[in-house]
């Protein structure tokens, strides 16, 4: 069964293999090694599953596939992290993955932020800022979840401001240790870094970005904001015009050549 249950999830039929490994989870003597086998089994179907349908927005089924595994004794951190952000409303298995822009929080690219703005903090809110403590005490090795606290932290920096963005980078930080060419550990230290004013210091950030990955377009953008802050305009249009090549987004390339028209 096992063999059958590796197989199918090798071909891509995670749903077969998560019926089979909750098969054998049900008997009742397993031994040592067929049950660790099994468990690792259980654990690869579920996050596949869990993974693809929160791809899809189906927050419901996500939390279902993490219910499936930890209800068998299962403990997974890359499931609970995408359990958190389902309830979070989230697509993505890293937030940072898709906001990692500055002008994704309310920042132009002058680096001026005239619209921004204070979050609403509800229930939803404070019972994300539990679940990811909590989640991150209990696996305070999984990179996954400290980014997405980090990201959730650097969200609600007009709170509290200076607290949320000093645990904002220690979790950045904290991921770094455990990847230490993490690209979006590095992003995020840059954008707690500029939210705090501290623009040289982001620049370095997104500048290490850029030597693992030159054709990383956030670390294009950001630094652009951090030069135009620190009054470099020329260095920051050779990154405007290299984001304007990176990206297919019309509005955002409209907005990098009116930037770079005010630069000239």
């Amino acid at each position: 069964m096992l063999a059958l249950g590796q197989r199918k999830l090798a071909a891509g039929d995670a749903s077969g293999a998560m019926q089979i490994a909750e098969q054998l989870e049900a008997r009742n003597r397993l031994d040592p090694q067929t049950k660790a086998q099994s468990d690792r089994l259980l654990e690869q179907s579920g996050y596949a599953l869990a993974r693809e349908n929160l791809a899809k927005g189906d927050t419901h089924q996500v939390l279902e596939f993490e219910h499936r595994v930890t209800r068998r004794g299962v403990s997974s951190a890359r499931l609970l992290n995408l359990a958190i952000q389902a309830q979070g409303g989230k697509r993505s298995e890293y937030t940072l993955a898709e906001e990692s822009l500055l002008t994704q929080y309310g920042y132009e690219l002058d680096g001026s932020s005239p619209r921004k703005s204070i979050p609403v903090v509800d229930n939803t809110v404070e019972r994300l800022r539990k679940e990811f403590r909590q989640a991150v005490r209990e696996h305070p090795d999984a990179i996954g979840l400290r980014l997405n606290y980090g990201q959730f932290l650097l969200s609600l920096d007009c709170l509290e401001a200076q607290g949320n963005q000093d645990g904002a980078k220690e979790q950045f930080q904290e991921a770094l240790v455990l990847d230490d060419r993490s690209l979006l550990a590095r992003l995020g230290l840059g954008l707690v870094e500029f939210e705090r004013g501290k623009y040289a210091q982001a620049l370095a950030q997104f500048e290490a970005v850029l030597q693992i990955d030159p054709e990383n377009l956030a670390g294009h953008l950001n630094a652009a904001v951090c030069l135009a802050q620190l009054g470099r305009p020329a260095e920051a249009d050779a990154h405007l015009r290299r984001a304007w090549q990176l990206t297919d987004d019309p509005l955002l390339r409209t907005a990098i050549e009116a930037q770079r028209s005010r630069n000239r």
